[in-house]
């Protein structure tokens, strides 16, 4: 356990960290936790972790504060129409008598299908069904180390269209969307903050392959995800009430797995940068950019 001021991080297996004694008021604390989330993909602070001010982890004020820290709150999606507490902070009901599905049982990056993705997202358990629900992480730098050296290399001139529509066709639900919205990016994209090599590829959004045909492309997709996904490398939390999970949408994949059945209630504040745009991996020794 390392500390800094009052604040204590916790390291998690295989990756992520568990913060306490966070204080939002600290500067000092805010640049660190932002450190901590581009570096670990995934922050999780318990109900008593923290405060700001006099209000606990777990209050609107401090979901505010802390996805804040991650670029600008952004109160929007083409189909989840969610309720607002404040008209920031999104209440996302599932199951129970709400006749929405748990439907988010493939590993993705949220809103990939548009040309400035998410930057992170910060979500807290209200309400939480008496099984199940978990949320899993995959590492997205791991997804890309798990694969050989040649598929890496031929990935690094690859570029693949993400989908609304076809996403959410995966996911049980093809009437929701009416408008579609895809984008293009590269297959293997620069961490806009460390710099490591991301896999921005996943199995939810993800339809095709720039430049080859639908066979080639389900051929090397599938190749991509059978090298990348490895079951122990996958942090679930199983959430407790008033737990705080934040997590660095270009960093990691994430899904709730839909194996539950009562009401699942989860409060969420989005943080994105509109002008930031992906921008290609060109290799160990590339110094060369690219964006899309």
């Amino acid at each position: 356990m390392k500390t800094l001021s009052t604040l204590a991080v916790h390291q998690l297996k295989p990756f992520g960290v568990k913060l306490t004694n966070v204080d939002l008021n600290s500067p000092e604390q805010c640049d660190r936790i932002r450190e901590l989330l581009y570096e670990n993909g995934v922050v999780i602070i318990p109900p008593d972790g923290g405060s700001f001010g006099d209000q606990p982890i777990q209050a609107d004020a401090s979901l505010l504060k802390l996805a804040g820290l991650f670029g600008k709150i952004e109160n929007y999606h083409p189909v989840n129409a969610p309720k607002d507490s404040t008209g920031k902070v999104q209440i996302l009901e599932t199951m129970g008598d709400t006749g929405i599905p748990a439907d988010s049982f493939l590993f993705h990056s949220d809103m990939s299908w548009r040309m400035n993705p998410s930057r992170a997202s910060v979500l807290c358990g209200f309400i939480l069904p008496p099984n199940g629900g978990n949320t899993c992480f995959q590492n997205a730098n791991q997804m890309y180390r798990n694969l050989s050296p040649e598929l890496r290399e031929q990935l690094h001139g690859i570029s693949a269209l993400h989908s609304l529509q076809k996403g959410y066709a995966r996911v049980n639900r093809p009437d929701d969307v009416t408008n579609d919205v895809q984008a293009i990016h590269p297959a293997v994209i620069k961490h806009p903050d460390t710099g490591v090599p991301l896999l921005y590829l996943n199995s939810n959004f993800t339809v095709s392959l720039v430049g080859m045909s639908e066979e080639e492309s389900t051929e090397l997709l599938n190749r991509v995800f059978e090298q990348a996904n490895r079951p122990d490398q996958v942090l679930c939390h199983s959430w407790t009430k008033g737990d705080v999970v934040i997590w660095d949408n270009f960093g990691v994949q994430h899904l709730a797995r839909a194996d539950y059945l009562g009401l699942r209630r989860m409060h969420r504040v989005v943080a994105h940068d509109p002008d930031l745009r992906t921008e290609r991996y060109v290799g160990e020794t590339g110094d060369a950019k690219e964006t899309i």
